[in-house]
């Protein structure tokens, strides 16, 4: 069991790293190739990885716009498939957690059902003693008014 929970959480901090390596890289590449500040490098970074482009900010040198082009080409999929991993994952757990449950509430019921069904059991024998019972006895005062 404790495997199970390591790996995701490894895997986790590998997802965050891959994803803080791409935009670092991109943040430096823009940081010097363009000239630019570190804020406006990391901010033309994130909209570049985020596809929201706003204009405002654009790679102006042929170079970068030929490395904005292969970075888009290989951030955005990997962003959205570590990020659609990291989601996946979390929806697995929450199902699992509510599957978990839902046998906890199956098996409590299935023992009270269980426990039901040997009192009514045992008090089903009991009437049917009771009848045994009731049967002698009017037998015997049969036989005593025969008597």
């Amino acid at each position: 069991m404790k495997l199970k929970k390591i790996v995701p959480r490894k895997l986790y901090l590998v997802c965050i790293l891959v994803v803080l390596f791409i935009l670092a890289l991109g943040t430096v590449f823009y940081k010097f190739s363009e000239g630019i500040s570190w804020a406006n490098a990391i901010y033309l970074t994130v909209l570049t990885v985020m596809t929201v482009g706003y204009g405002d900010i654009a790679p102006e040198k042929p170079a970068s716009r030929l490395f904005t082009m292969i970075y888009v080409l290989v951030s955005i999929p990997t962003v959205l498939f570590l990020g659609g991993y990291i989601i996946e994952d979390f929806f697995k757990r929450r199902i699992q957690k509510t599957e978990n449950k839902l046998s906890e509430v199956l098996v409590e019921e299935g023992e009270i059902m269980r426990e039901e069904r040997q009192v009514l059991s045992e008090e089903k024998k009991e009437l049917e003693l009771l009848k045994e019972e009731i049967e002698q006895t009017r037998q015997s005062r049969e036989e005593n008014e025969k008597k």
